[in-house]
């Protein structure tokens, strides 16, 4: 470590730079009792101090990780939020129960549950729980104002929520599922069962759909987009003036339906030539449905060399639209599908149009008959249809 600081030092007298030694901190992370054989290290002629702790992004790790202080540090902190939080109502006056419990899950829970994908394996210590459970206590009594003889468990079924350390260990899967699709997470064989790496076996003996491909990636941002998208009122569609105004172009209707838990797709276009629908399976939501069915729609135009023409995709998804528009997206199916459009409108005009939903548009209805005809038929091949 003496060797590395030399490096450091070596660095910053080459570009002009400077640590401060006072605000750099030794933890020795180890088990052993006995530490007085390690020598001091020194970085620019002063002595780092070695402290039993130290804070990083948040995190308080102590040299024996028993993440003790994190806890209480959390602990302490979430109290705090909540207190402050409580002036504005009492036992018998101020907000209603549902604005509480709001409260508590959106402000007060995530400060605690912040960094538990390392830690979550501390709430199973009964002290622990114990801990836990006096903070949910107080936040269930504040929004229900019932007598202090009131079991915990009973609140917490009334208003519908898992005690902290099992919703602990659910932030901690969520958690280990994202960096697992991210390809964040390291899933070298480990011995000791007690790391955050044990979570992911246990997450594939409950359901093996976590080995499925995802839908979700790492944030990727669009520079710049050719196309445009258009947000007509209503009466503009009713009237039939929107309809005229885009009947000089390449027209093509496209939605998405979920029934009975199946997704299916439609789209419709007559210049096109196209009547489709499409069975998704049920692992796929109304939104990737409405995004598929737009892809489908642009491959097809792709697919016939369409050239010069000024094509319209009418979609009664605002979602979808505002997804395709946005600078950047997270999603695999929205990124490919924006890929495609920017390709068609490279040698096009592309306008994303939103109509309105049953409004007895001929287009947008058929779109919608197709997507229903889709949706009620069992998709054909291994699931998920879409990632």
């Amino acid at each position: 470590m003496q060797n590395a600081l030399q490096v450091v030092e070596g660095w910053c007298r080459q570009y002009g730079l400077s640590v401060n030694p006072s605000k750099t901190s030794i933890v020795l992370f180890t088990e052993r009792r006995n530490r007085n054989g390690v020598r001091p290290l020194r970085l620019f002629d002063s002595e780092i101090d070695v402290t039993e702790q130290v804070k990083y992004v948040g995190v308080i790790l102590d040299s024996k990780l028993s993440w003790t202080p994190h806890i209480e540090f959390r602990i302490k902190k979430a109290c705090m939020a909540f207190g402050q939080c409580r002036r504005t109502f009492g036992t018998t006056w101020g907000l209603k129960p549902k604005y509480i419990k709001w409260i508590y899950t959106t402000v007060v829970r995530p400060i605690l549950a912040y960094g538990c994908l390392v830690w979550w394996q501390k709430g199973e210590v009964r002290t622990v729980q114990s801990k836990l459970g006096h903070l949910q206590r107080m936040c269930l009594m504040a929004m229900s104002g019932a007598f202090s003889s009131t079991p915990t468990a009973a609140l917490e079924v009334l208003f519908d929520v898992a005690p902290l350390h099992i919703h602990l260990k659910q932030e901690a899967l969520s958690c280990t599922y994202r960096l697992r699709v991210l390809g964040l997470l390291e899933e070298t064989p480990v011995n000791r069962s007690s790391t955050h790496t044990s979570l992911f076996p246990l997450l594939v003996n409950w359901d093996k759909i976590v080995l499925a491909p995802s839908d979700l990636t790492i944030v990727c941002n669009f520079p710049y987009r050719t196309f445009s998208t258009k947000f007509p009122s209503r009466e503009e569609w009713t009237c039939g003036y929107l309809e005229r105004s885009i009947s000089d172009g390449i027209v093509c209707y496209t939605d998405g339906s979920l029934l009975e838990g199946r997704a299916g797709a439609g789209v419709y276009s007559r210049e096109l030539r196209l009547y489709q629908s499409y069975s998704l399976g049920r692992h796929c939501t109304v939104f990737q449905a409405e995004i598929f069915a737009l892809m489908c729609g642009v491959q097809s135009a792709l697919q016939q060399h369409v050239m010069g023409k000024v094509i319209y995709f009418c979609s009664d998804s605002q979602a979808a639209i505002k997804a395709l528009a946005s600078a950047n997206s997270r999603s695999k199916i929205v990124i490919a599908c924006r890929t495609q459009i920017e390709e068609l409108n490279s040698a096009n005009a592309v306008h994303l149009v939103w109509v309105p939903g049953h409004s007895s548009i001929a287009g947008n209805e058929l779109a919608d008959e197709l997507a229903r005809s889709g949706a009620s038929h069992d998709f054909i091949g291994p699931e998920p249809a879409i990632p």
